[in-house]
């Protein structure tokens, strides 16, 4: 069996249950030193159980040795060079130990048992033989001066401690060691506040650490070195009970629809700003309760109907602190007026009736009319020849003889309005018995042209409204004046 970390073994023994302890030297933590181990024989394979040495801190060692003491216990011996923790401060080292070698200053090493089978080629050993000294002999000794200590601190006073102290009121705390141990030390923090992301440690004496929001944190200190290895844990309480304000809640608001649709689309987000003594960033949470009293998280981007919408804001900070509510009132309404267009102006052909008054029934006179919100509602107004009112298409209306307007006005739930208007002409085919032939007015001028009535004595009244036009009566004859630059064909009964 062969150890490559150690350099010599310098002694190997047996204690009574069949364990074997095997003191070696070598290299280990940056210092040659012996270190023991200790092994189970099973007679085939060594099994290696542990490795240890003995550290207080100094700065060399020599030759070491042990023993079995059999009271079940471990004497070992070496020789040190500066010990700062104990009395002595160097020279021979001495301890005593249970067979676990647990003591204040036992760290332990990792080695390697390489087992191989030697093959022997050389002469034989020679014989050895033992023998008692000789009873009379007398061993003698060099006398030395020894002063001894303990070299180990009494574990009562490698006790961690710490204290600490709010810096402020946003969870900024400053850490106080106040351990009682010899230096040098290695200081462990950990501060349990796992949102504070690399913060969350610390290997300085005296640390301060901001905490991310309230709470309360298990703080422990662990101290390391000279043999001293423990921890102490603090339960620290931030709390804080300052609530944020909302700085800018928005009045009331009055907002279209947007173009095309019958709600306001709104990206977001809402124009609230939340300040607060110690959270830089305070949470701002929504609800709206729309026209109908459905109340829901306002989400952006988000759709209003048209209606009154009550929107409800409160901002919240890292310790649950929550805000006075912001309340105001969204209003969409219906701004975009309905599109309207109307049928191109036409001129019909009427009939005779046998009042040989002339009209005509005219259908396909709708309007096209679309909105953003659907719901309209349709009027329309006649004048000129033929006049009247009604809702609704005006396909189907009598229109008399001559020009007639028709104005149509669609109105959106609203209010949006829009008009459009168009002309239509009726006129009839002379009747050749008592008309005269058609006739076209060519100048600027208007003419007198005569109008032959059958047996009309003076002073007939001419119905206007048959005959929508300037008449004279001269000698039972009757004239119309036509007006200048237009095309015309009359009728008489």
């Amino acid at each position: 069996m062969t150890i490559p970390q150690l350099s010599a073994i310098t002694g190997i023994w047996q204690e009574p249950s069949g364990l074997l302890f095997v003191t070696g030297k070598g290299v280990f933590a940056g210092k040659t030193r012996s270190v023991i181990l200790k092994v189970i024989d099973n007679d085939t394979t060594p099994v290696l159980i542990w490795t240890k040495y003995l550290d207080n801190g100094e700065s060399a060692y020599t030759d070491g040795a042990t023993a079995y003491v059999p009271s079940g216990k471990i004497a070992y011996v070496d020789g040190r060079t500066a010990n700062p923790n104990g009395t002595v401060a160097g020279g021979a080292f001495m301890s005593v130990s249970d067979l676990d070698l647990n003591t204040c200053m036992t760290d332990e090493a990792t080695v390697a048992l390489q087992v191989f089978n030697p093959v022997l080629n050389g002469p034989l050993f020679p014989e050895t033989q033992f023998y008692d000294v000789p009873s009379g002999v007398n061993l003698m000794s060099a006398s030395m001066a020894m002063s001894g200590g303990d070299a180990c601190q009494p574990q009562a006073n490698c006790v961690p401690l710490f204290a600490f102290m709010p810096i402020g009121n946003c969870g900024n705390y400053q850490f106080v060691n106040q351990s009682t141990w010899s230096a040098p030390l290695v200081y462990s923090w950990n501060f349990d506040d796992p949102l504070s992301g690399a913060n969350n440690t610390s290997s300085l004496q005296n640390p301060t650490h901001q905490f991310s929001k309230c709470g309360t944190y298990n703080v422990c200190l662990t101290i390391t070195g000279n043999g001293c290895n423990a921890t102490i844990c603090h339960s620290v309480v931030f709390s804080e009970l300052v609530p944020p304000v909302i700085s800018n809640c928005p009045p009331n608001v009055s907002l279209s629809t947007s173009p095309g649709q019958c709600v306001f689309d709104f990206a977001g987000p809402l124009p609230i700003v939340a300040m607060d003594n110690c959270d830089p960033n305070p949470t701002i949470t929504c609800t709206r309760t729309d026209p109908f009293g459905n109340t829901i998280p306002l989400i952006f981007p988000a759709q209003f109907s048209k209606g009154v919408h009550v929107i409800y804001c409160e901002a919240e900070d890292d310790c649950s602190n929550i805000s006075q509510p912001c309340t105001f009132a969204l209003t969409v309404f219906d701004g975009e007026p309905p599109s309207l267009s109307c049928p191109l102006s036409t001129a019909y052909e009427g009939t005779l009736d046998m009042m040989g008054i002339c009209s005509a029934a005219i259908n396909g006179i709708g309007p096209t009319a679309s909105d953003n919100c659907i719901m309209l509602t349709t009027e329309y107004t006649i004048s000129g020849a033929t006049t009247g009112t009604g809702t609704g298409d005006a396909s189907g209306t009598v229109f008399l003889q001559g020009i007639s307007t028709i104005t149509y006005t669609v109105t959106d739930m609203g209010g949006n309005t829009k008009t459009c208007s168009f002309e239509l002409e009726v006129q009839c085919q002379p009747d050749e018995d008592d008309c005269m032939e058609w006739v076209r007015q060519i100048g600027e001028i208007p003419e007198v042209l005569p109008w032959r009535l059958p047996s009309i004595p003076w002073g007939t009244f001419i119905r206007q409204d048959i005959f929508p036009a300037p008449w004279i009566l001269i000698r039972e004859r009757a004239f119309l004046i036509f007006p200048p630059a237009r095309r015309m064909s009359q009728m008489c009964s």
